[in-house]
């Protein structure tokens, strides 16, 4: 899209750095194939004109993993630790390291998941906590299988949220919230997570959160025990959102309860 303009120069500085931004608005509309290129274009053009900052930004591991790019996910979320390292910037070790946590997670390693996840939370710790915490804290909900650890995650996380907590923490940490609580089978939690969300987002709507706001509350229902007709066929269509948009990472918990219907 900005090939034909300068490859070098401030102004394609300033390009590099804005991409991720829009690329994040596309990505909360669901629409992950623009937010894909937006962040793909920004890593080429930060390298292309030698800024690291803009790269480490635009390296979304755990996004690239969610949409079922796994290993092409941790490549980049290491590539962020390295450049985060290098600048010295704790509040994207911390991103980085959760962004690991939740990779390792997904290929079934909860000890090293738990690992990243808890050096996430404590690299954070160091004036990053507002910026990423509570994400950070999610993801330490989810992937430990200690329920100590577990319920001071949340609670902490939730305490962060009543303060100055930038908003995108909002939006990662009640859908991990809502999945940490349907590992264990605590269904009220769950309804009451996803009302935290749809309430927080009730002026700007998004259809990400939109779209785990009725996840969870369909998983919750059908955790309950409700097979009826409404409910099956909202899992069903979750389902095919899920599949049509590419969010790969909310398949399974679907597929298992259409499967024991």
């Amino acid at each position: 899209m900005y090939r034909n303009q300068s490859r070098t120069g401030f102004g394609q500085k300033i390009v590099a750095a804005n991409l991720p931004m829009r690329a994040d608005m596309y990505r909360w509309q669901n629409k992950f194939v623009p937010a894909l290129r937006d962040y793909e274009e920004a890593v080429s053009l930060a390298q292309e004109t030698g800024h690291p900052r803009a790269e480490m930004i635009a390296l979304e591991g755990d996004i690239l993993a969610a949409w079922g790019k796994v290993d092409e996910g941790e490549r980049s979320a290491r590539r962020r630790l390295a450049l985060a390292r290098r600048l010295g910037s704790q509040l994207f070790i911390g991103w980085a390291l959760t962004s690991l946590g939740r990779i390792a997670y997904l290929r079934n390693r909860w000890d090293e998941a738990e690992q990243f996840a808890q050096e996430a939370v404590d690299a954070l710790r160091d004036g990053g906590m507002a910026f990423a915490g509570p994400m950070a804290l999610g993801t330490l909900a989810l992937v430990t299988r200690n329920s100590d650890r577990r319920r001071s995650a949340l609670s902490e996380a939730e305490e962060l949220l009543c303060g100055d907590s930038v908003s995108h923490n909002f939006l990662g940490f009640y859908p991990d919230a809502m999945e940490t609580c349907l590992q264990i089978a605590d269904w009220n939690e769950v309804d009451r997570y996803a009302q935290a969300l749809e309430g927080y987002t009730s002026a700007e709507p998004l259809p990400y959160t939109d779209f785990f706001i009725a996840r969870g509350r369909a998983l919750a229902a059908f955790g309950r025990g409700y097979r009826d007709d409404a409910t099956m066929q909202e899992l069903q269509r979750l389902r095919d959102e899920a599949k049509h948009i590419g969010l790969e990472v909310a398949i399974p918990a679907l597929d298992k309860a259409l499967s024991l219907a």
